[in-house]
């Protein structure tokens, strides 16, 4: 992979584990698959399966 592809893909896997900067930077040089095994282990938010099944839920009743 070129530089621009793993720039590019670094930001797409932070945005979808909403990371936030500081912790963005820390996938820098990683390859696309360690950086989501280490952005899922930096995720602030809970496993997105339940978050949607509780939305879902939410929304059901």
């Amino acid at each position: 992979m070129d530089e621009e592809t793993l720039e590019s893909t670094k930001y797409r896997i932070a945005e979808s584990y909403r990371l936030n900067e500081e912790d963005t930077e820390l996938l820098d040089g990683l390859a696309p698959d360690l950086m989501v095994s280490v952005a899922q282990r930096l995720s602030r938010t809970s496993n997105p399966y339940f978050s949607a099944r509780a939305e879902t839920n939410r929304h059901t009743i």
